[in-house]
């Protein structure tokens, strides 16, 4: 992290004070004598120049934001007044610093994690600058156990960005601050086992992903109203979530709306082709879904819908001749096929779940 472009590292330092003293043009013996003191001084100040310590960058950084954020809402003086694009830049400075697994932690101890989701929260702040601290806050907690743990249990982060969603729900037409709130869910509770069986317990969690996905919209007012960025994050979230190794047949009962939903998704009457790439995802989902065996309740109730979709859909794609539309729809056709495969292999003739020992999955001789 550099500022008023001074270099990173000491050997950009050390490379600057060589090109100032040489220029390649004689061999090094003929140039090089002994360094003087002045020289040797000089040289150190350029190391040391050189070098910024991004923890101590960081403290700075939530130091400057703090007080302008302060001013911005009322409750400090006039001498450091908020500058939204100069908050916008520390913060970008910020997300590069804590991108470092180290630095993330660091951040947390810093208390770094209450200003971002106080700020995230703040509805006076500008928008694009609670969208940045919460991109923050997916970068801070993803893949990152101790600080989703600090976040799950000592800040209460669960809670407070899943009320933010619903408050935000009202007047968020394009999704993106919606979005930026379900990403930063998932970061928090993905691959944590207490963090996903907090987020599935709650009925407050769960339906932030139905909301997202439309399934408490009518069709034709969500339609107006889709955001398919939002769309394609809750139906991600949602098979991670499923296809988890912390999931089960109980876990998957609560979100059957949501998988019903879902498969809305895949029906070419319902989809553009510009919705590619949220296809595939619920694609993906349902065949995880389907082989995995943990509960198929939902994709049996669907599975005449989905079969007549499948074929409808792998019609018009075998179809296709021309070579770059044809790789372009490879990977579509291929999770369509294993479904269809998938499907074909049992004939459930009721609604109960495989686990319950009262469905009867059927191996098909054909």
């Amino acid at each position: 992290m550099t500022t008023g472009g001074e270099d990173s590292s000491p050997w950009l330092g050390l490379l600057r004070w060589s090109l100032q003293y040489t220029d390649g043009t004689k061999p090094s013996n003929e140039t090089m004598s002994p360094m003087t003191t002045e020289d040797r001084a000089f040289l150190e100040a350029v190391m040391k120049d050189g070098v910024i310590d991004p923890a101590k960058r960081m403290k700075e950084i939530l130091a400057h934001l703090n007080i302008w954020l302060r001013n911005f809402l009322g409750d400090g003086n006039d001498e450091n007044k908020f500058n939204e694009d100069e908050m916008v830049d520390l913060l970008e400075e910020l997300h590069e610093i804590v991108e470092n697994i180290d630095f993330a932690r660091d951040c947390v101890k810093m208390n770094g994690v209450p200003f971002l989701l106080g700020c995230s929260s703040e509805r006076k702040v500008p928008r694009p600058v609670r969208l940045q601290c919460l991109n923050i806050s997916s970068t801070l907690s993803q893949n990152n156990p101790p600080v989703q743990e600090a976040m799950l249990r000592e800040h209460d982060a669960l809670n407070i960005l899943t009320n933010l969603y619903l408050t935000e729900m009202a007047d968020d037409p394009g999704g993106s601050m919606r979005k930026c709130i379900v990403q930063a869910l998932s970061c928090m509770v993905r691959s944590h086992r207490i963090g996903e069986e907090s987020f599935c317990s709650s009925d407050s969690c769960r339906y932030v992903i139905e909301e997202g996905i439309g399934c408490h919209t009518p069709n034709d007012v969500h339609a107006q109203n889709s955001s398919p960025g939002l769309q394609k994050k809750c139906v991600f979230v949602l098979k991670a979530l499923l296809h988890s190794d912390f999931s089960s047949s109980e876990r998957i009962n609560k979100f059957t709306l949501a998988i019903k939903r879902a498969i809305d998704f895949i029906d070419p009457e319902n989809i553009s082709e510009a919705d590619i790439d949220l296809k595939e995802t619920t694609l993906d989902l349902l065949l995880g879904l389907v082989k995995q065996h943990k509960n198929v309740d939902a994709i049996v109730e669907e599975k005449k819908r989905i079969i007549q979709s499948g074929i409808c859909r792998v019609q018009a794609l075998q179809a296709i001749t021309d070579p770059d539309e044809k790789e372009f729809i490879h990977e579509e056709l291929n999770l369509w096929e294993n479904i269809m495969i998938e499907l074909a292999k049992f004939d459930v003739t009721d609604h109960e779940s495989i686990e319950s020992n009262t469905a009867k999955l059927m191996i098909s001789s054909s």
